[in-house]
């Protein structure tokens, strides 16, 4: 059984464009992370490490309003930076979605994302 972390301790991941009872209902089934697993995965991002060996085509798709990545007053200077994080890949295409936050999945204009 898995038991959602307490609201105290989850990270706040801002939902720009999503339903209340959607949100609810992912929150039931969110699992905990420890600070370990987090600080790494922000090591990997901030690195650059693991993108930097990707040699397939890149599709990076991020919601115009993503806070969690994304600065919003420096979206379309980020969102152009992306291609460069991907030096091996020979292609990589970066689409933004409007009226979207961070996780695309739950929006609800996530058919936009397809």
């Amino acid at each position: 059984m898995r038991l959602p972390a307490p609201p105290r301790l989850r990270p706040p991941v801002p939902s720009f464009n999503t339903a209340l009872a959607t949100v609810e209902a992912d929150d039931s089934v969110k699992q905990t992370a420890a600070a370990g697993e987090v600080g790494d995965f922000l090591t990997a991002r901030d690195s650059g490490r693991c993108a930097k060996g990707v040699d397939v085509p890149v599709l990076s798709v991020v919601g115009d309003h993503d806070t969690f990545f994304i600065n919003p007053a420096d979206r379309d200077r980020t969102v152009a930076a992306e291609p460069a994080a991907y030096p091996a890949s020979p292609r990589v295409d970066v689409k933004v979605i409007p009226d979207a936050g961070h996780d695309l999945a739950l929006q609800l204009n996530g058919e936009r994302t397809t």
